[in-house]
């Protein structure tokens, strides 16, 4: 089973992982739904770092598909494994889609994410969080257009160089008064 990280139910996200082919129709719970394809690259580009899969569960995870089971981790009836392909929460995609490099996120509070990225090429930086409507980005703290990546997540194009990139929360509650 694969949880749904945001504090409110997105169906967005469920749709990103039923066109990925990673999830089916959800008939489990409104916050959490049944993963059919543990693709470890797949999942990589959501921020997907750990599977935590009832004990009866295991058997679907087969060997050498990018997931490392980690006991140490685990508890009676769950087993944990780490997708040794995840990207990390911030990283850098090409105009593709394919991973191109790591970025760092460098402060965070509950309203603001601080990035720093240096592309070689012209990419689109992705957070692996949802997009939510109240999110705004600076690159080098000018205001720029934001996008959706895979159907969900929150990115920004960027070109090439070093840059700082910063997500600020505003409500639109707040915005609309």
């Amino acid at each position: 089973t694969l949880i749904n990280y945001a504090p409110m139910y997105n169906l967005g996200f469920e749709r990103a992982l039923q066109n990925d082919g990673l999830i089916g129709k959800n008939t489990v719970q409104p916050y959490w739904m049944e993963l059919r394809d543990p693709d470890a690259g797949r999942l990589a580009v959501y921020g997907v770092r750990f599977l935590i899969c009832l004990g009866g569960s295991v058997k679907n995870i087969p060997a050498g598909s990018g997931w490392v089971r980690r006991d140490y981790l685990s508890w009676p009836d769950h087993v944990v494994f780490e997708n040794e392909r995840y990207r990390g929460r911030a990283y850098l995609a090409d105009e593709h889609g394919a991973y191109c490099g790591p970025a760092d996120i460098v402060s965070e509070s509950q309203d603001t994410v601080v990035v720093i990225a240096q592309p070689e090429q012209r990419s689109a930086l992705v957070l692996a969080d949802l997009s939510y409507p109240g999110w705004r980005v600076d690159v080098d703290g000018v205001p720029v257009a934001q996008s959706v990546f895979h159907g969900c997540l929150r990115s920004v194009d960027i070109k090439p160089g070093s840059h700082r990139i910063t997500w600020s929360y505003s409500p639109l509650a707040l915005q609309q008064t």
